[in-house]
């Protein structure tokens, strides 16, 4: 099986050490290679670059998965239907140390960087849980959200689609964050974000963005 990298850029270097720390510990992949879409790039990183029709041309869907690096979940979303349109599926890459409890539900395409997550808890398709992030028991997040490095997200969470969660962020237990929305660097969530809303501080404060505006 080939994995195929979304994204030839600095994420994606993550991604690809991530992939093949997994590997020492039981093969999985006999080949890694960069997907990205800027014409020219060949070589990234020691790995081959193919555009996403050059690789659904040289591998079945049995032979090849894929594996999304980009951290807007905007884009996370637009890439994660294209290889569904195409009807190739997305590979589930978990770090061999991450301490992860067996009542968990994970939908197609979870990365976990050496993370925490409790008991009960959920994680819809294409969610990515940074390096030493945590999430708490009976929790929910949906699907094409990021939450980054040194996250930590209480119990009884409920975390909507398409949601940015920034490095070290902390987010108290029973809180709804809605579609869309940013939660800053650092901040500190005691109370419930709207959708289309980012965050930011300790105590954290809300401010509105226009409807449909990409994150970043």
């Amino acid at each position: 099986m080939v994995l195929g990298v979304y994204g030839a850029g600095g994420n994606g270097k993550i991604l690809v050490d991530l992939a093949e720390t997994v590997n020492m510990f039981k093969q999985r992949w006999q080949q890694i290679v960069f997907i990205d879409d800027v014409i020219g790039v060949r070589e990234s990183y020691q790995k081959r670059v193919y555009t996403f029709e050059e690789a659904i041309a040289a591998y079945d869907s049995d032979e090849i998965e894929f594996a999304v690096s980009v951290g807007d979940p905007a884009d996370r979303e637009l890439l994660y239907r294209r290889i569904k349109d195409k009807g190739y599926f997305l590979a589930t890459i978990i770090h061999p140390h991450s301490n992860i409890s067996p009542s968990l539900t994970a939908g197609e395409g979870l990365i976990v960087a050496n993370g925490f997550i409790g008991s009960d808890v959920t994680l819809g398709d294409n969610v990515v849980v940074g390096y030493m992030a945590l999430i708490g028991h009976d929790t929910c997040v949906k699907s094409n959200t990021m939450i980054s490095a040194g996250v930590f997200i209480a119990g009884h969470c409920s975390i909507d689609e398409k949601v940015y969660i920034g490095p070290a962020a902390a987010i108290r237990d029973r809180v709804h964050i809605g579609t869309e929305s940013v939660i800053g660097m650092n901040a500190a969530v005691y109370k419930d974000v709207p959708a289309h809303t980012t965050a930011i501080g300790n105590p954290a404060k809300c401010i509105v963005r226009e409807s449909g505006k990409k994150l970043f």
